[in-house]
């Protein structure tokens, strides 16, 4: 069993989609096999909630059905190798834990999350300008933050860095 996502950082209250993907011995993908899996969600909060609030606390999507209400977790059963799973991020600050076994065996996952209030891209150079000789360079650098403008490392997500007008020069990588 192995839990994939894009990126371990998700903004509070919005969804983050997690492949849980299932694997033979050799680690091939497993296809075309009932299999039962048992998710669970935990979640540790990186802050005290304000007083006389009752934050939302991070939960599975409704696209996740769950078989057996009664036992601990969310029970789905996958007839392939991978599923997609939603996990809709709590209202505040916290880490997320995502497992999934396959009960009665010694066969899981685990995958911790961090939720944060906002994310935003700051962009940084040394320099306000560059000569405009058609050679001369800036170096800037993007880095996403929190609401506390700490720099967020574990995220994966993708950003895309442009000039407004192409005839003022190009991005180089």
């Amino acid at each position: 069993v192995e839990l994939v996502t894009d990126s371990s950082t998700i903004v509070a209250g919005k969804r983050a989609d997690v492949a849980v993907v299932l694997k033979d011995s050799a680690g091939a993908v497993v296809n075309d096999e009932f299999t039962k899996i048992n998710l669970t969600l935990s979640q540790v909060d990186d802050e005290v909630p304000e007083p006389n609030t009752q934050p939302q606390k991070a939960r599975f999507g409704s696209d996740t059905e769950d078989e057996n209400s009664e036992e601990e977790g969310v029970q789905t059963t996958m007839l392939s190798g991978r599923q997609m799973v939603g996990v809709i991020a709590s209202d505040n600050p916290a880490t997320l834990t995502v497992r999934a076994e396959i009960p009665g065996t010694q066969k899981a996952a685990s995958l911790t999350l961090s939720v944060v209030n906002e994310a935003h891209l700051v962009m940084e150079s040394q320099t306000l300008g560059v000569v405009a000789d058609g050679r001369a360079q800036m170096r800037v650098e993007v880095s996403a933050r929190d609401a506390r403008n700490s720099i967020i490392t574990s995220t994966q997500a993708r950003v895309k860095v442009g000039v407004s007008d192409a005839s003022m020069g190009k991005i180089i990588e």
